[in-house]
């Protein structure tokens, strides 16, 4: 059914409307009249009112509703700070990069020679790899079945582990290398374990601690970091170290796990034999991921002529790392102990040092 429209008022009803509400109301342009208007302006505008009201309410019900929606919408707007929220997927930004924050995590790119002092050292027969298996101690089996790897390893010993001196022991009687797993602090929550070194500390109790990790660890060669993606940031931090370091007649060899470290850098200051590492083998301990990296170690050994490898005591890593030696000397790479490398970079330090006194 369709509403038919309202007919408009015309003068003749309206003045009648007026005169029956308000009492002596006219139209009339009389000056005498002119002070009456003064009273009736409110009542006709009260009229008015009243007037568009019933004309509200006269409407079909779908005509009332859209305009109280409108007036809600009006009134809830208003009362609202009159600036819209950007749409942000209308503003192209660069992505947000997360810093780079790792504990023997994913790969960190490392350049080919990232102090052209200091040229890398080359295999003596061929391509290489130095592989170093960390944290060694605190799993007892784990670290058994890594003693019995069937080639050179390098053992990296955690200090603070009960049975640290026995394993030093066996990779002693194996004629293989030991560093000592020096724990330092990271960033995050992640626990190092006692005796971290921490950027916190005074440099002296720093030192002490040190020397007590490496008086657990007889015959070892060198250090390498455990953790410490916040501590090797710390150049004013590792300076006294590497002096110790250098007086001991030990190496390090910098496990890279931040791209911000300086212990390279201030190793080399020291004289200390310093070296990095190149791949970590197992930041996944998928069978899968853990092959790629043992290709890309492959790679990077062709490539420069050796890499070292980081690896852990850990299920899937062991058993990948069985058989390691054959596939790799089936490509003509062979495998080596970190003590290789130390004494070539000290041969080429020598040779480095006796050219600048000749300079001077």
């Amino acid at each position: 059914m369709v509403d038919s429209p309202k007919k408009p008022l015309n003068p003749a009803q309206l003045r009648r409307w007026m005169e029956a509400i308000a009492p002596g109301f006219s139209v009339s342009r009389n000056p005498a009249r002119e002070t009456d208007r003064h009273i009736l302006v409110p009542i006709l505008a009260l009229v008015v009112s009243l007037i568009a009201l019933i004309g509200i309410l006269s409407l079909p019900p779908r005509h009332a509703r859209a305009i109280a929606t409108q007036k809600a919408f009006v009134v809830s707007t208003e009362s609202k700070i009159n600036i819209a929220a950007p749409d942000m997927r209308l503003i192209k930004t660069k992505p947000f990069v997360r810093p780079v924050v790792l504990e023997k995590s994913a790969n960190l790119p490392k350049p080919v020679n990232d102090n052209p002092a200091a040229p890398m050292s080359r295999a003596r027969h061929g391509p290489a790899i130095a592989l170093i298996i960390d944290d060694i101690g605190p799993s007892v089996p784990l670290s058994r079945q890594a003693l019995a790897l069937p080639f050179p390893v390098t053992y990296a010993i955690l200090p603070y582990a009960r049975m640290a001196a026995n394993f030093a022991a066996m990779a002693k009687k194996r004629n293989d290398d030991i560093l000592v797993h020096l724990p330092m602090e990271p960033r995050g929550l992640q626990n190092p374990g006692p005796g971290a070194l921490l950027r916190a500390l005074p440099a002296r109790e720093n030192r002490r601690r040190m020397r007590a990790a490496l008086d657990k660890i007889p015959g070892a060669i060198g250090v390498n970091n455990h953790m410490g993606s916040r501590f090797t940031t710390c150049a004013r931090c590792l300076a006294p170290l590497m002096g110790d370091l250098h007086a001991r007649g030990l190496g390090f060899v910098d496990s890279l796990t931040t791209g911000h470290s300086h212990a390279a850098q201030e190793a080399r200051r020291a004289d200390v034999v310093t070296l990095s590492r190149d791949v970590f083998l197992d930041d996944s301990d998928r069978p899968e991921a853990i092959k790629r990296q043992m290709h890309l170690a492959a790679q990077l050994a062709r490539q420069k002529g050796v890499a070292i490898v980081i690896a852990h005591p850990r299920k899937n890593t062991l058993a990948a790392l069985h058989d390691w030696q054959d596939e790799l000397a089936a490509q003509g790479i062979e495998m080596i102990k970190i003590s290789t490398l130390f004494a070539q970079e000290g041969h080429a330090h020598q040779i480095r040092n006796t050219k600048i006194a000749a300079l001077d």
